[in-house]
């Protein structure tokens, strides 16, 4: 491979590093897990460093993120949790039918943590494999019961060693930045995808394809919010740094905000209308923002001054680009106003670029966590408020939520009766198995059993190969550190091979332990099997969640979140908080649209009007954008960038009011729940807009109506549908 080549994998590997650290944790992951089994080698002490390594491993599938308080305080809960059920699965070991109701209530509390987010996914790991493990061997009682949860207690104190370790010398707001900057980096591929096709070369990108990186730029933003809290203007009792940031990630989503724009107006553009010279233009103009937005993501991590220099240069660039883009206006074009919005919108987008710069400078320097923390300053993690809020989480219940707990509750129940009923020699992986494969729909329930039948026959297969390789020196032991690394590097980008690095890992833990035979490798692969064919089973027949059923009801959540949205914005008194309104109304379009992909691959689809559905959807996330567009052309005027129009906006407001009407007085026909108590007739005044915010209004108004029509056809068919049996709701 040629020098350039290699330098350019590496410098890629870094910079994804940087952004999501997925080596660093599986680097955690193998030294926490390897260092008790070299102990236990050496000691002869295998059987104690099993429980050792055991608990430390499933503390360390919780992927360390946000401040230095956040990462010890899953730290710290993990460790209680990984001792109160290791506790709880050896007293019931005893008792089968007493597992079984346990086993039912543990998987019931782990559902819940996955509330917590991508943290609580990681502690429901570590509640259900400590239990299970422990609950796999009834020998302990007594003295013996004391010496495994010292052991469950060691493990854990090792993994709070290890996570401390690798988080005490970052920067204190490294990984407030780097949440921020995986927005960035979200934009960025939303550029990518937007210029796709316009130099030229291959086909534009269609809706659905932007609008699922649109997606990915939410999901990022509420990734962030998740870990931090406070938005840009909530800087009461926050410090000064923190206000910074804050108002550096709301420059971001306006950023994604302003990309989505410049898509809307190329999507209605005829490419074949345009000279080729301007096509390319548009393209450099894009791929030079984008390469800005890569840049400053980069710089938001690092802060170095090289990174600086870098995103100024870029900036230069793509002003350039823009100016050249903006002297094709001199010449007539069927799409002058389409090209002129667009270099107005980039023209925003590298202003906020700037202004972000700026916060990100007067955020200032930031410090090593072991230089900024005090004892008593850490110790404020375990105040009571924490803890209120974390419950507060962990209990929010929606039907979803609880069908797909009780659902895997009761598989895990019936994998546990099964294999202590037959006595099932290590039969404790085929509920491993269904716990881990079981997911709240059914499409992807298969899929994940699809990828973990494969993998486990695959590292079964060569984990037996390795453990008969006895002539080759440390080869398990190297092969054993691979595997942990692999296997949280691989977790979330391909579960397959996940599967296969953690089968291998456990074959040759058995190995190290003079347990490994071929008769192991062979029930692990049946229990499997066994396990991934009950969690299917479990999907079809135990409180299903099909969406025909759930689509409707989405959309017409999505419906009343946009019209939430348009009250609050244009009918309510005081200045809204927009921002929360518009992540509301994107969750729900969101949810309608993740609801209707999964639709597709159900067995009733010959039974509904699918492209009736797709455009009910369309029209919401166009609504959406549109009121986007309007408050988000009210924050810029403060720029000077557009005077207030002289037109009348009070007559267009109320069509869109009344043609809102319309539309709410139909979604009972979607979910009878969904209608707002009363439908008010409201006159506020309002302020002057500009001619390209009562342009966009224009445009909701038209999305409106298309939305009332559509709603039409599909109530139509659901009356032809329900002579056959078949409703809506």
């Amino acid at each position: 491979m040629p020098t350039t080549s290699v330098n350019r994998l590496l410098n890629k590997l870094i910079e994804d590093e940087s952004l999501e650290p997925k080596l660093g944790w599986g680097l955690r992951m193998a030294i926490t897990a390897m260092v008790p089994v070299i102990w236990g080698i050496s000691t002869q002490q295998v059987l104690a460093a099993s429980w050792i390594t055991l608990t430390a491993e499933c503390i360390c599938w919780v992927e360390l993120k946000g401040a230095f308080t956040q990462r010890l305080w899953i730290l710290v809960t993990g460790m209680v949790l990984a001792l109160l059920f290791a506790w709880l699965g050896a007293i019931t070991a005893p008792y089968m039918w007493v597992s079984i109701i346990a086993i039912f209530f543990v998987c019931f509390l782990a559902g819940l943590f996955k509330n917590l987010g991508e943290r609580g996914a990681g502690l429901a790991i570590c509640v259900y494999i400590m239990y299970i493990v422990s609950n796999a061997h009834p020998e302990a009682t007594g003295d013996a019961l004391r010496e495994r949860m010292g052991l469950v207690a060691i493990g854990g104190l090792w993994a709070l060693v290890v996570g401390v370790a690798s988080s005490i010398f970052m920067p204190v707001r490294q990984p407030y930045r780097r949440s921020i900057a995986l927005i960035w980096k979200a934009n960025a591929s939303l550029l990518e995808a937007v210029a796709k096709g316009w130099n030229g070369k291959g086909v534009r990108n269609g809706l659905r394809t932007i609008y699922e990186k649109e997606k990915q730029v939410r999901a990022a933003i509420d990734s962030s919010l998740q870990l931090y809290q406070n938005r840009y203007f909530q800087t009461r009792n926050v410090p000064l740094t923190e206000q910074e940031l804050a108002k550096l990630r709301k420059q971001t989503a306006l950023v994604g905000i302003h990309i989505v724009a410049i898509g809307d107006e190329l999507s209605g553009m005829k490419q074949q209308e345009v000279s080729k010279s301007t096509q390319l233009k548009i393209y450099e103009a894009l791929f030079e923002l984008k390469s800005v937005v890569n840049h400053l993501a980069t710089y938001t991590i690092s802060l170095k001054q090289e990174s600086l220099f870098i995103v100024l240069a870029a900036i230069d660039k793509a002003n350039l680009q823009v100016a050249a883009l903006e002297e094709t206006l001199a010449t007539q074009s069927p799409h002058q106003s389409q090209l002129e919005r667009i270099v107005q919108l980039y023209k925003r987008s590298i202003r906020i670029i700037e202004s972000g710069l700026a916060h990100l400078e007067k955020a200032g320097k930031d410090k090593p966590v072991y230089s900024s923390y005090s004892f008593l300053k850490t110790l404020y993690l375990l105040q009571p408020r924490k803890w209120f809020y974390n419950t507060q989480l962990l209990f929010n219940f929606n039907t979803h939520t609880i069908r797909y707990i009780l659902r895997s509750s009761l598989a895990a129940a019936i994998a546990v009766f099964i294999y202590k009923w037959l006595q099932v020699d290590r039969g404790y992986w085929f509920a491993f198995t269904v716990v881990l494969v079981m997911q709240p729909y059914f499409g992807a329930t298969l899929k994940k059993a699809f990828d973990r039948i494969m993998g486990t026959l695959a590292g079964g297969i060569v984990g037996g190969l390795l453990i008969h390789m006895s002539d080759v020196p440390y080869l398990r032991e190297c092969m054993l550190f691979v595997s942990f690394v692999s296997m949280v590097y691989y977790i979330r980008t391909n579960y397959a091979v996940a599967a296969f690095f953690i089968t291998l890992s456990l074959v040759l833990l058995f190995d190290v332990e003079h347990a490994a035979n071929n008769e192991v490798i062979f029930m692990r692969a049946l229990s499997t099997i066994g396990g991934a064919c009950l969690s299917i089973l479990a999907g079809f027949a135990l409180l299903p969640d099909w969406d025909s059923k759930w689509l409707p009801k989405h959309i017409a959540q999505a419906i009343t979140a946009n019209y939430n949205y348009f009250m609050a914005g244009f009918f309510s008194e005081g200045k809204p908080d927009w921002t929360k309104m518009k992540r509301l109304a994107e969750t729900a379009n969101s949810n309608a649209f993740d609801s209707f992909n999964r639709y597709l691959s159900e067995p009733t689809l010959h039974k509904r009007p699918v492209i009736s559905l797709y455009h009910i959807i369309l029209n919401n996330v166009h609504i959406t954008r549109e009121l986007n567009n309007i408050h988000v052309d009210d924050e810029v005027m403060l720029l000077n960038d557009e005077m207030p129009s002289d037109e009348n906006s009070e007559e267009l407001l109320q069509l869109c009011l009344q043609r809102f009407h319309d539309v709410m007085e139909l979604t009972p026909y979607l979910d009878e729940k969904s209608k707002p108590s009363s439908l008010p007739v409201v006159n506020v005044s309002h302020p002057a807009y500009t001619t390209q915010q009562l342009f966009y209004l224009e445009r909701m108004q038209n999305e409106i109506i298309a939305l009332y029509q559509n709603l039409q056809q599909l109530i139509a068919h659901n009356d032809t549908a329900t002579e056959e049996g078949i409703s809506l709701s």
